[in-house]
C-alpha cells in the first residue's frame, strides 16, 4: 500500500512539473504550435515502438511513472494527451487563455488526485472513484496558478469547469477519453465564454 502510495505521489508530481516544462518555453516564445505538434508526434511514435521495443531512458522513466495498465496497450499516454490538449488549446485560444488552461490541468488535477487520495472522506457527486475534498484543493489550486495569466474571476471560471471536468469520465462509445485533453478545453472555453460575456 505504501510503495504505492509512493507511486501515486510521484505520477502527480511529474504532471505537475510537466505542465510548468511546457508553459515556461511557451511564454518564452521558445515553444509554440508546431513544436508542440512535432512533441505529440514524437510521443505518439515513441508510444508505439515501446509497445515492442525497451528504448533507454524511456523505458526507465515508464516504468518509474506509467501505470501498469498502460504499459502494454498506451506507453506514455498522459504526457501524449498532455501535449496534445496544450497544443488544442493553443490552436483554438488566445494565448494568455491556453497558459492559464495548462495551469489548471498542471495543478487543479495533480493537487485534486494527491489530496483526495490522502485527505479524501467525502465521496464526490459525480465519480464514486474520487472525493470532494480532492476537487476542492483542486480548485483553488488550479484557480490560484490560473490567475498568473488571466483575471481572478475568469481564474476561478476556468478551475470550476476544469474540476468538474475532472470528476466527470467522458466516453467516447467504450474508450474513456483522457482528462488531460478534457480538462484545458473546458477550463479555455469556460474562460473564454466568461469574458466574451463580459463577467
Amino acid at each position: 500500500m505504501a510503495k504505492l502510495m509512493l507511486f501515486e505521489f510521484r505520477r502527480q508530481l511529474f504532471h505537475l512539473f510537466f505542465g510548468l516544462l511546457l508553459i515556461i518555453p511557451i511564454q518564452w516564445g521558445l515553444l509554440g504550435i508546431r513544436e508542440l505538434w512535432i512533441l505529440f508526434m514524437i510521443g505518439v511514435a515513441l508510444s508505439i515502438a515501446s509497445m515492442k521495443y525497451k528504448i533507454p531512458v524511456i523505458h526507465t522513466l515508464l516504468n518509474y511513472f506509467e501505470r501498469h495498465k498502460h504499459r502494454k496497450t498506451f506507453p506514455g499516454q498522459g504526457p501524449i494527451f498532455y501535449v496534445l490538449g496544450a497544443f488544442l488549446v493553443m490552436v483554438l485560444f488566445e494565448e494568455n487563455i491556453a497558459l492559464a488552461a495548462i495551469m489548471i490541468l498542471a495543478f487543479g488535477d495533480s493537487i485534486s488526485h494527491l489530496a483526495g487520495r490522502f485527505y479524501g472522506k467525502i465521496p464526490h457527486p459525480l465519480n464514486s472513484n474520487k472525493f470532494l475534498e480532492g476537487a476542492v484543493f483542486g480548485f483553488i489550486f488550479a484557480a490560484l496558478g490560473a490567475w498568473i495569466f488571466v483575471p481572478l474571476k475568469h481564474a476561478l471560471v476556468g478551475a470550476l469547469i476544469g474540476m468538474v471536468a475532472e470528476g466527470i469520465d467522458v466516453k467516447f462509445g467504450r474508450t474513456q477519453i483522457d482528462d488531460n485533453l478534457i480538462i484545458p478545453l473546458a477550463s479555455a472555453s469556460a474562460i473564454y465564454l466568461a469574458r466574451i460575456i463580459g463577467l
